[in-house]
């Protein structure tokens, strides 16, 4: 029963009859807290987890359902996804990789994995199981090719390199797609890659030393000395490759290729199922790729080059390249495929494959995995145990026993999960009097100043202000094109914003426009911070969570491209010594440029807000400041990032004169440009 009092009279009332009171959500010191206790360094059972929260305030007088729920709650909460790094290893068939060794002549290695279902799935194992089988074997020097595809994306993202074991790594790109097309490329993979290890959450101090000696993207370019290891990913002229996605960017018929036999691509080569090219003459692809001799090259030098295709089209198109090595020598050397994909291609080969020669104790190795998976990467994500047991037809108690095996193992190396819980970054401290003095001052439409705390912490500590800026107006839009340029402030800016899962929290958006404005330039790419790169990585990452329809990544469509912007963010930067490589390799003569005090979208402009030097923003290919310029005059929100108080200065000129109405900068910054416009 519970009391309560009206004018001094006591009344009683059943428990019962009280309000429900819902619990507060978790804030994100306790989710973190949990998530960390429960998976870091390794994952703990239940009542370890228990145990050691009671040691806690404010844990200690917590009844067990209560700590019980507490976890629950954590593992269930929508932000979870984005402070837990889930990667599952999927185990390796050595029977059937054996067969497949012994069936296919100078086939000198197989990794073959449990079948999934999810097509998706499947082809993210295959690149998941070359991370983990091929990162041991990488050398400092050594040269990578990667070709395009959603299973090379899943390698590159479960690949972590320590520049303390493995440096001076060369990427290439093998094939080159035109300029609008983003997504699984060869080149957007490249600059993933390398921006992974630069501004991943999980990397070290997320600016560590970079363990690569640069990104080549030209494979007209590339010879076979210069590759020790090529990953490619076989088409089969479904949906989800590029070739089949962007096909009308490439001047591809995929129906009159299937018309034709075509059973496989490579490289943008057509392959029908005896090896040959099409008979009927197909139009000539818009995409630059490295010749098949390359291949037959490094296979005949002995080097390494991996075939990634499942199912039983993957193996269609497996046995086609096979028999291509009929015309000069044999394309691949080794070979990662799944279950289904490895049956069907030893009875292609007229080998038919025994179930029964299955080794002991793969069938439960195959169904730890498949509850892995279930359970930690499938759509709905977390299922109940009694799930569970229903979508592997076994019993409940079977059910998590292949769970726990899976996650905690029977010794270490038996584990099949790793978790690894990302802190965020400290909320930035918002510099409440600094904003005021800014929009002030400088009669700006909306400002952001924060604290960083640590200078290391400036570009990152920008980025989540402007993510947090731009989240607060899409609260109430439906659509909303937003322009971006390059650079390190941007990077941070977008792996802030954290695409996709930010679209959680954006139920009424439906459509999100991200604009280059900047052509993708013909060039290395070193760090993935050019525009385009930081698109190819948003593409990525939303294809992979199913969701591409509501972000659409747009290329550079010339001054036009300003007409269609709601918004825009770009970095201001002093002139330095990447500006003046950038615009010598555009033919600009950086000598030449007199009075220059800053830059914007790459233009180097003088005191008076004017750009310095003529036609540079059509030989650069980026959207011009007169451009930006109007957009200012209209109201529409330009937005300049500033992390470095070298800065201020053309912050100042950006402000006074027309080039930016809103800011986001660090404290030092917003000091710095009070003291020098007071001075």
């Amino acid at each position: 029963m519970a009391d309560r009092k009206v004018v001094g009279v006591t009344v009683r009332r059943p428990a019962s009859s009280l309000p429900s009171v819902r619990a507060a959500p978790l804030t994100l010191r306790e989710l973190f807290r949990v998530l960390h206790l429960k998976f870091a360094p390794r994952p703990l059972r239940p009542r370890e987890v228990l145990a050691r929260l009671k040691t806690w305030l404010p844990y200690a007088n917590w009844s067990e359902r209560r700590l019980r729920r507490l976890m629950e709650r954590a593992l269930a909460d929508p932000r979870a996804r984005t402070l837990l790094s889930v990667t599952i290893t999927p185990p390796v068939n050595e029977t059937l990789s054996a067969q497949l060794c012994h069936i296919l002549a100078g086939l000198r290695e197989a990794i073959v994995i449990p079948s999934i279902p999810d097509e998706r799935a499947r082809t993210h194992y295959l690149g998941v199981a070359a991370a983990n089988a091929f990162a041991p074997r990488f050398r400092s020097g050594q040269g990578i090719g990667l070709s395009d595809g959603q299973a090379l994306y899943a390698f590159v993202a479960a690949l972590r390199l320590s520049p303390d074991k493995v440096n001076d790594l060369r990427l290439y790109a093998l094939t080159r797609y035109p300029p609008e097309v983003f997504g699984f490329t060869a080149e957007g993979l490249v600059g993933e890659l390398i921006a992974r290890h630069l501004w991943h959450p999980l990397a070290k101090d997320r600016f560590p030393q970079n363990p690569f000696a640069g990104g080549f993207l030209d494979p007209t370019a590339i010879t076979p000395d210069e590759l020790d290891f090529a990953f490619l990913q076989v088409g089969t002229l479904d949906a989800g490759e590029v070739l089949a996605d962007w096909a009308k960017a490439v001047g591809f018929d995929v129906a009159a290729a299937k018309r034709a036999k075509v059973v496989a691509e490579l490289l943008g080569h057509l392959f029908c199922a005896d090896g040959l090219p099409p008979s009927v003459p197909l139009r000539p692809l818009r995409l630059q790729a490295v010749p098949l001799r390359l291949l037959r090259a490094m296979v005949q030098a002995g080097k390494t080059v991996v075939l990634m295709a499942g199912g039983e089209r993957g193996a269609k198109a497996i046995s086609a390249l096979y028999r291509a090595q009929r015309a000069g020598g044999s394309l691949f050397n080794t070979l990662i495929t799944d279950e289904d994909g490895a049956r069907a291609l030893l009875r292609q080969m007229g080998d038919e494959p025994d179930r029964s020669d299955e080794p002991n104790g793969w069938q439960r190795e195959r169904l730890r995995f498949w509850a892995a998976h279930f359970y930690f990467a499938s759509s709905p994500h977390h299922l109940s145990r009694q799930q569970l047991a229903q979508r592997l037809s076994v019993s409940r108690e079977r059910a998590s026993e292949l769970l726990d095996e899976a996650i905690y193992g029977r010794d270490a190396k038996a584990s099949l999960v790793r978790l690894q819980v990302v802190a965020p970054l400290p909320e930035p401290m918002p510099m409440l009097e600094l904003e005021m003095a800014l929009l002030q001052k400088f009669a700006l439409r909306e400002a952001r100043v924060v604290e960083a705390g640590r200078a290391e912490w400036a570009y990152p500590a920008v980025g989540m202000a402007a993510a947090q800026l731009l989240l607060d107006w899409l609260q109430e839009a439906e659509r909303f094109a937003l322009g971006l340029s390059g650079g390190r402030a941007l990077r941070a800016f977008m792996e802030a914003l954290n695409l996709p899962h930010a679209l959680a929290r954006l139920p009424r958006l439906r459509q999100l426009e991200l604009w280059a404005l900047y052509r993708r330039p013909a060039r290395k790419s070193h760090w993935g911070s050019g525009i385009n790169d930081i698109l190819d990585a948003v593409a990525m990452r939303c294809h992979q969570f199913g969701i591409p329809q509501r972000v659409r990544c747009r290329p550079f469509e010339g001054e036009a491209t300003a007409m269609r912007l709601d918004a825009l963010f770009t970095a201001i930067g002093h002139f330095d010594e990447r500006d003046r490589q950038m615009l010598q390799e555009a033919g600009v003569n950086p000598d030449g440029l007199k009075g220059v005090v800053g830059t914007l979208l790459s233009q180097p402009f003088d005191a008076k807000g004017q750009p310095v030097g003529e036609r540079i923003n059509e030989q650069i290919g980026v959207l011009s400041l007169k451009a930006v310029r109007r957009l200012v005059a209209s109201g529409v929100p330009v937005v300049g990032l500033v992390a470095i108080p070298q800065r201020a200065r053309p912050t100042v000129v950006a402000c006074q004169n027309g080039l930016v109405n809103c800011l986001v900068v660090e404290r030092r910054v917003a000091e710095a440009m009070l003291a020098e416009s007071d001075g």
